[in-house]
């Protein structure tokens, strides 16, 4: 399984911003977004509270060959929106195609430019958040996640 999950703030210049300037490059950052073909995962611009958010998040059975796409997105906001920031946090289970395999990967954007990191939060994924012993990622051979028993919270009145 492969599951991206990001979000950037859009700024037109690392000094000021000019509203009506970030406005009409936010208006076509949205085009250029819903040009893309469906099936990439979730593209969305919004304000919050005065701040310009772009978020994505998807999952897919494998790197998907939308990776471009995804490339692609990032490259467009780094030359249009060069004071943007914000990360995108990436996991695949495909060691061939992770690129730290076992740990989450951070795209991290800002001043213009972005690149891929290792994640030192939630990494590695094994001890860090599942156990060894019943981890899919540690066995070689299984082809699905196995049952695990999750607690039920009753929700109190």
């Amino acid at each position: 399984m492969y599951f991206y999950f990001g979000w950037f703030i859009l700024i037109c210049d690392t000094y000021e911003d000019e509203i009506d300037v970030l406005h009409a490059l936010v208006l076509d950052l949205k085009s250029y977004l819903a040009a893309i073909p469906a099936g990439l995962g979730i593209l969305d611009v919004e304000n919050v509270n005065g701040k310009w958010v772009m978020t994505l998040k998807g999952g897919f059975n494998r790197r998907p060959g939308q990776w471009q796409t995804l490339k692609d997105v990032l490259n467009y906001v780094s030359k249009n929106l060069p004071g943007s920031y914000g990360v995108l946090y990436e996991e695949t289970e495909d060691p061939l195609l992770a690129p730290f395999p076992g740990s989450f990967s951070v795209i991290v954007m800002r001043r213009g430019h972005w690149h891929v990191e290792k994640d030192s939060l939630l990494s590695p994924i094994v001890p860090t958040i599942l156990d060894p012993e019943k981890s899919y990622m540690v066995h070689e051979s299984a082809h699905k996640a196995p049952d695990i028993q999750c607690a039920r919270i009753k929700a109190e009145p």
